[in-house]
Formats: structure tokens, C-alpha cells, sequence
């Protein structure tokens, strides 16, 4: 084999583990942001199911004064 030939699988070998370490890191990368994405899911969800009761006393009260308004509104006719 000439020097040549040998520089050329070198610089073969070179360009095949670049390109392999580019097609890992942007398969590293998205598979990271779908990761990240379904965790931001699921702790808004946790989230949501904590305040659930918050949310309902909070109806609650807001039924209850729209209740008494609707009572003294039908009073004064």
C-alpha cells in the first residue's frame, strides 16, 4: 500500500467516527428533550391533582355566593 492509500482510510475511518458521534449526539439530544417533555407532563398532572381539592372548595365558595346574590336579587323583586 502506497502512503497515499493509507492516508485516504485514515481520513475515511476519521470521517465514519465523526459522523457516528454527530448521529449519537442528536439522537442523545432528542431522545433527552422527549425525556424532559414527559417529565414536565407528568409534574404539571402531580401538580394539578394537588391544587384538585383547592379547586373545588374554591367552587364551592363561589357557588355559595353566587347562591345568596341569586336569593337577594329574587328578595327585592
Amino acid at each position: 500500500m502506497s502512503g497515499s492509500e493509507i492516508l485516504f482510510i485514515i481520513f475515511v475511518c476519521l470521517g465514519g467516527g465523526y459522523i457516528l458521534g454527530r448521529a449519537h449526539a442528536f439522537t442523545k439530544t432528542v431522545f433527552n428533550n422527549v425525556h424532559t417533555q414527559n417529565n414536565k407532563q407528568e409534574i404539571a398532572l402531580a401538580y394539578i391533582k394537588n391544587q384538585e381539592s383547592q379547586i373545588e372548595q374554591s367552587i364551592k365558595k363561589i357557588d355559595t355566593v353566587l347562591a345568596e346574590i341569586i336569593e337577594q336579587m329574587e328578595t327585592t323583586k
